[in-house]
């Protein structure tokens, strides 16, 4: 089984490209957890910002070219 969170070689993802089974580390899951918290607690105290992937260097201060559609754009 390869856990992601741990370091990985070649050989784990030839594994995985195979179809090893791929698991979660419990540390990784923690590490997650506390990154979706400190993004929740951001939108609780009423940070506005977009959410789409365009990765076009727009920042809160600019309007973003996916008018609120979040996709790959």
């Amino acid at each position: 089984m390869i856990r992601l969170g741990e370091p990985l070689g070649l050989e784990d993802v030839v594994a995985v490209a195979r179809g090893e089974a791929v698991e979660l580390a419990p540390a990784a899951a923690e590490r997650m957890r506390g990154a979706r918290r400190v993004v929740e607690d951001a939108v609780a105290r009423g940070f506005k910002g977009c959410r789409c992937k365009c990765a076009r260097g727009y920042s809160i201060s600019k309007a973003c070219p996916c008018n609120g559609v979040h996709r790959w754009c």
